[in-house]
């Protein structure tokens, strides 16, 4: 037997800040493209300024947009992870109550002899 036990409330609530979090993420970026758009038009149309923020800022929002799909990932696996835990510790649940209730009826688990 593992030491390990999955609460699910505990990973809902785990779950809920990371979205949280994530939302607040987001929502603070938002507006980044604006002011990004707003300092290159703002480099006084010197192309070497305005090409070199727009590269800097397309690599940085390359870098942020794989950070939420890997934020978006994690939790959905971790959603997933517990739902598969949830569903394997129910039919544990299940054929332990079938098994005890062979145990009480038939003298014990079929196919064994009692000695």
């Amino acid at each position: 037997m593992s030491g390990y036990r999955v609460s699910p409330e505990g990973v809902e609530a785990t779950l809920r800040r990371v979205q949280d979090r994530a939302q607040s993420l987001s929502t603070a970026l938002g507006g980044l493209e604006d002011h990004a758009a707003s300092a290159v038009a703002g480099a006084d149309g010197s192309p070497v300024i305005s090409e070199a923020l727009g590269t800097f800022l397309s690599e940085r929002f390359e870098t942020l947009r794989s950070i939420g799909a890997r934020i978006e990932s994690g939790m959905a696996g971790a959603a997933q992870a517990v739902g598969a835990y949830n569903q394997a510790d129910g039919e544990m649940a299940q054929t332990q109550n079938s098994l005890s209730s062979q145990a009480t009826t038939s003298g014990g688990p079929s196919g064994t002899a009692r000695g």
